[in-house]
């Protein structure tokens, strides 16, 4: 009697008094579908009933099990239903496993408005409020929402059908053994054949052009003095051509390096024109012909003989020059 004296003296002074009841919140909870494939995201939605002046709690994800994970953060809205709101959640969700699997379900918490210090506007008076803040302990004023479990029909991968119908892959045997189509062999291995056949005639006709390239560029002349100054010719007949064509480019660039070779193979015997770029520059290390900066622009050529680059016109000019200077400054 004294408890119920003393809250009715509270109501007749006017002083708000919030109490959440302790019978359970109204409740509704649906899958957006009854099966789904495998990692196809579904919904869990569930609709719960806010009474006037609460806080409610719900976490952003469901607890992680072996077949199914949150998808995405919880995406709620919430609507007047009289002096109180209908809140509704909806969990985007994954599935790993097959077969009939428990779907996880959201930890609910109902309290008094006056227990979050902070949250969203609900109609009603209530507040969404921050998981991290629920309250641990439960009773009249706090109240945890029972969620019932739903389950969902994961169906079993399938690959093409196939598997379903009781065929079985194809074991090793036919990857490596007498299960291959012969024919199909036979036929892979000629074209292969003809294939390489045509490279090795063509790397031999390139290098026999190489070789007459090479041995009339160093054939004529019997002194360095005079290689030089046919190897100076020979450039100086190449910048005459100029403009050079695109298509005409790799051709330049070969001749000028061949011509370069030539006259390097008659400072020492030992300088074959067969050297690498690399090799025939450190051989000019110490000399007057190191001094100058030949070294980038056989780099250069090389790189457009034997691979894709194309430098223009400009650029195979100035590579021209650079050679040109050289040889005339590198005087026996």
């Amino acid at each position: 009697m004294p408890r119920v004296a003393a809250w009715l003296v509270l109501v007749a002074l006017g002083a708000p008094v919030v109490r959440v009841e302790a019978q359970a919140a109204s409740l509704q909870i649906e899958l957006s579908a009854d099966s789904v494939d495998l990692a196809e995201v579904f919904d869990l939605v569930v609709h719960v009933g806010v009474p006037a002046g609460s806080a409610v709690y719900f976490p952003d994800t469901l607890p992680t099990v072996a077949e199914i994970e949150s998808f995405a953060p919880v995406e709620w809205r919430a609507e007047r239903t009289g002096d109180s709101a209908t809140l509704q959640l909806t969990y985007a969700l994954i599935p790993f496993g097959e077969g009939d699997i428990a779907v996880p379900t959201p930890e609910i918490v109902i309290a008094p408005v006056t227990a979050a210090e902070q949250g969203e506007a609900l109609p009603g008076g209530s507040l969404v409020a921050d998981w991290a803040d629920v309250p641990r302990a439960t009773g009249r004023t706090v109240r945890r929402v029972d969620v019932p479990q739903q389950s969902i029909w994961i169906h079993p991968a399938r690959f093409g059908g196939a598997l379903g119908d009781g065929v079985s892959p194809r074991g090793p045997d036919d990857v490596l053994g007498t299960s291959w189509s012969w024919p199909s062999v036979a036929l892979v291995g000629f074209f292969s054949s003809i294939l390489a056949a045509a490279g090795v005639t063509q790397s031999r006709r390139w290098l026999d052009e190489r070789a007459s390239r090479i041995a009339a560029a160093a054939g004529g002349p019997s002194t360095v003095e005079e290689a030089r100054r046919a190897a100076l010719a020979a450039i100086e007949r190449l910048i005459a051509d100029a403009p050079h064509a695109t298509a005409r480019e790799k051709a330049v660039y070969a001749a000028s390096s061949d011509v370069v070779r030539a006259y390097a193979a008659r400072l020492a015997p030992d300088w074959v024109p067969g050297l690498t770029s690399t090799e025939l520059m450190r051989r000019f290390e110490g000399t007057a012909a190191g001094e100058a900066d030949v070294a980038r622009a056989m780099a250069v050529a090389e790189r457009v003989k034997f691979g894709r680059l194309r430098t223009g016109s400009d650029a195979l000019g100035s590579h021209l020059s650079e050679l040109r200077i050289w040889l005339s400054e590198a005087r026996s």
